[in-house]
């Protein structure tokens, strides 16, 4: 099994015919089989020939999707390299993901919410009314586990960067959580709304869950895929 140096490894770029190396904590495998490694790039952003230990944790997935390849050499200064590894049960949460499936629900129920307020005004159907509540509060109860396995992934996936974007999506969580809170704490005060006159000030603070929630998907977006 060939050993390599930083270095050496970039001549395996994948370019102009030439092997699809990557590195992760210091094992190195030929991926040059691999479709979305074809020009040597993987996702416009991650280039072969290198070590790819810091951006795989950024990644949707694990170490494990290499498994399928050939380990083909070692790298050297693998002291330079993190090679610390959560407990067994954290890792074996950690690939499963919750984080990524937890947050989706909150952010389709939140911006569902102000789509049957919209509705229930133009029709006076106040089942629409009663949806976009029930959307509402359903949003911010699954808004709690998304929000727990976020910090957990944060810990132990990211190491509690504290890197501007990490702390923006932590500061845009909380914040819509507690927006959601207000909205229907407002809304259950008011009780159910009448199709006439409008309530503006509801369908203001509904529609602002909108921005509220993009810009928080959008910033784990960004922190996952770059």
């Amino acid at each position: 099994m060939k050993e390599l140096d930083p270095k050496s490894l970039e001549e395996f770029d994948g370019q102009e015919g030439r092997p699809c190396y990557v590195a992760v904590r210091g094992k190195i495998y030929d991926i040059s089989e691999s479709e979305l490694w074809k020009t040597g790039k993987h996702m416009g952003k991650h280039a072969a020939g290198r070590e790819l230990g810091e951006s795989l944790e950024n990644a949707p997935h694990g170490e494990e999707v290499l498994g399928k390849f050939q380990q083909v050499g070692i790298l050297k200064r693998t002291s330079d390299i993190k090679t610390k590894q959560p407990p067994p049960l954290v890792a074996m949460l950690l690939k499963q993901h919750p984080h990524p499936i937890t947050v989706h629900f909150p952010q389709a129920l939140l911006s569902l919410a102000p789509l049957f307020l919209i509705l229930f005004y133009f029709t006076g159907n106040a089942y629409f009314e009663r949806t976009c509540y029930y959307l509402a509060v359903t949003g911010l109860l699954t808004a709690v586990p998304a929000i727990l396995t976020g910090f957990f992934h944060w810990i132990f996936k990211y190491a509690a960067s504290t890197k501007g974007l990490y702390v923006f999506k932590m500061t845009m969580s909380l914040l819509l959580f507690v927006y959601t809170a207000a909205v229907v704490y407002i809304h259950t005060v008011r009780g159910i709304l009448l199709p006439e006159p409008i309530d503006i000030l509801m369908v203001i603070l509904y529609l602002l869950l909108v921005p509220l929630a993009v810009v928080t998907g959008h910033t784990g977006g960004k922190i996952v895929f770059g």
